[in-house]
C-alpha cells in the first residue's frame, strides 16, 4: 500500500508539474503578447483592472477551493460518497451566493471606482466585463479542485493546455481585428469566453467520473457546516494576506502614480517572478497527500518536500537576480528596461513563495 501510494504521489505530482509548466508558460506568454502589444501604458491600466477584479474576489471566497478540496479529499479518502455529495451542494451553493454578490458590488462600483478612485476613466468598460469573468472564472477554479481530491491530475494537464491556447489565440485575435481603443475590453471579454469553455470541458468531465455527485443528497449536519466554516475562516485570513501581497502593490500604483506605464514596468517583473515561482509548487497535488498521511509520518514526508523545493527554489532565485536586465530585454523588449530594479528585488520572492505554498498546505492538512 505504501508503495502504491508513493507511486500515486509520483504519477500526480508530474502530472501536476506539467500542468504548472502548461499554465506558468501559457500564462508568461499571454503576458509577453499583451506586453508587446499593449505597450507599458495599457498594459499598466490592464494590470490595474485585473487587479482590482481580483482582489474584489479574494475578499470575499478566498480560501473556498481549498476548503472543499481540504475536505472532499477526506471524505473520498474514507469511502463517505454521501457526505462528499453533501460537502458539494453545500459550498457549491455558498460559492454561487458569494461570486453573484462580488460580480454585483464590482459592476456596481466600476463608475465610482474609475472616474473618482483612480481618476482613470479607462478602466470603467473593462471592469464591467471583469465583473462577468470573475464570476465565471470562480466557477472554473472550484470544479477543478475535484481532480485533485480524485487524484486524476490528468485532467487538469488537459483543462491548462485548452485554457491557455485559447487565451492566447483569442488575445492575437483581437489585436489583429479590434481598434486599439478596445484592446484592453477585448481581452477581458475573450478571457470570459475562455473560462465559459473550459467550464464546459471540466464539468463533463467531473460528471462522467463522478456522476453520482451531482445526484441529490441530505444536508450537511450543522456540526459539519459549522466545523468547515471555522476551517474556511482561518484559511482565508492567510489567503487574503497572500493574495493582497500579490494585489495590493498595483491598486496602491493605480493610485499614487499617474503615468500607468510604471504600473506596466512594475507588473512585468512580478508576471516574471510568480511564473518561475508557480513551477516550483505542487499546491493540489501535496494537499489531498498531506491530509491522508498519518501525523506520525508527515513531518518526514515534509522535509522531503521541503528539501527538493529549496534545491530548485534557491537557484532560481538567484539567477533571476543575476540575468535581470538580459532577461526582461528578451521577454519584453527594451521598451520594459525599467522593470529592471523591481525585478532584482522581486527575484527573492520565487523562495519566498515557495515556502509559503509549503507551509499554507501543511497547515491545512
Amino acid at each position: 500500500m505504501k508503495k502504491d501510494a508513493s507511486k500515486k504521489l509520483i504519477q500526480n505530482s508530474l502530472w501536476s508539474f506539467s500542468s504548472s509548466l502548461v499554465s506558468r508558460i501559457g500564462a508568461l506568454i499571454f503576458t509577453i503578447v499583451l506586453a508587446r502589444f499593449l505597450l507599458p501604458e495599457n498594459f499598466g491600466i490592464y494590470s490595474l483592472i485585473i487587479s482590482i477584479s481580483f482582489i474584489f474576489m479574494t475578499f470575499f471566497h478566498s480560501g473556498l477551493n481549498e476548503t472543499f478540496l481540504r475536505y472532499l479529499s477526506e471524505d473520498l479518502a474514507k469511502r463517505n460518497e454521501n457526505r462528499a455529495k453533501a460537502l458539494f451542494k453545500y459550498l457549491l451553493t455558498l460559492k454561487f451566493v458569494i461570486s453573484g454578490f462580488i460580480s454585483l458590488m464590482l459592476l456596481f462600483l466600476a463608475y465610482p471606482l474609475a472616474y473618482y478612485i483612480f481618476y482613470k476613466p479607462a478602466i470603467f468598460l473593462p471592469l464591467l466585463f471583469s465583473a462577468i469573468y470573475i464570476f465565471v472564472y470562480s466557477f472554473e477554479e472550484f470544479f477543478s479542485s475535484i481532480f485533485f481530491a480524485l487524484k486524476k491530475v490528468q485532467y487538469v494537464l488537459i483543462k491548462e493546455t485548452l485554457s491557455q491556447t485559447i487565451k492566447i489565440l483569442l488575445s492575437l485575435g483581437v489585436f489583429l481585428i479590434l481598434s486599439s481603443a478596445y484592446y484592453i475590453s477585448g481581452i477581458i471579454f475573450g478571457l470570459v469566453v475562455t473560462s465559459l469553455m473550459v467550464l464546459s470541458f471540466v464539468f463533463y468531465y467531473i460528471h462522467k467520473l463522478m456522476p453520482g455527485l451531482f445526484a441529490k443528497s441530505k444536508n450537511l449536519p450543522k456540526s459539519d457546516k459549522k466545523r468547515i466554516l471555522r476551517f474556511l475562516f482561518y484559511l482565508s485570513i492567510g489567503t487574503i494576506s497572500f493574495t493582497f501581497f500579490g494585489y495590493i502593490d498595483i491598486l496602491m500604483l493605480g493610485l499614487l502614480i499617474e503615468d500607468p506605464a510604471f504600473i506596466g514596468y512594475y507588473r512585468s517583473a512580478f508576471a516574471l517572478v510568480s511564473s518561475i515561482g508557480g513551477l516550483l509548487t505542487f499546491s493540489y497535488v501535496l494537499l489531498p497527500f498531506f491530509t491522508q498521511v498519518k501525523k506520525n509520518k508527515i513531518s518526514g514526508v515534509f522535509n522531503k518536500v521541503f528539501k527538493y523545493a529549496m534545491f530548485l527554489a534557491i537557484p532560481a532565485s538567484f539567477g533571476t537576480f543575476i540575468l535581470a536586465k538580459h532577461i526582461l530585454i528578451v521577454v519584453y523588449g527594451q521598451e520594459y528596461l525599467l522593470a529592471t530594479l523591481p525585478l532584482y528585488v522581486l527575484s527573492l520572492l520565487i523562495i519566498f513563495g515557495v515556502l509559503v505554498t509549503l507551509f499554507i498546505n501543511l497547515f491545512s492538512a
